[in-house]
């Protein structure tokens, strides 16, 4: 669901702005599920917006050194992926999966959020 409200803003927003290129910082290397998810979803919003938003993945966190959470607020980048617990400071709910033996499986984890 929060998927599908994301692409339809960004749809909406391209009737005023045109066609977007938008550089997606990873973290993790080309053959990491974080990085397989980030090109699933670059190509999912490429389909669902008919090509007027193109996402470019950057694995192995090539565009950014540092804080991936720093970066997106100083506008380095337009896009990061982050670990939840990584974002603790904006509310302590995001730090509830990092807690040990709260979640035994993604299934669980998914449940949290």
């Amino acid at each position: 669901m929060f998927r599908k409200v994301i692409i339809v803003a960004m749809m909406i927003s391209l009737s005023v702005a045109g066609n977007v290129k938008i550089d997606f910082n990873v973290r993790q290397d080309e053959t990491n599920f974080h990085t397989k998810g980030a090109i699933k979803f670059a190509k999912l919003v490429y389909k669902y917006s008919k090509g007027t938003i193109s996402i470019k993945v950057h694995p192995g966190s090539k565009l950014v050194n540092g804080s991936p959470l720093k970066a997106v607020k100083d506008g380095t980048v337009a896009m990061t992926d982050m670990i939840m617990q990584f974002t603790v400071d904006g509310g302590k709910v995001f730090g509830i999966s990092a807690l040990p033996f709260v979640a035994s499986d993604y299934d669980d984890a998914f449940k949290l959020y």
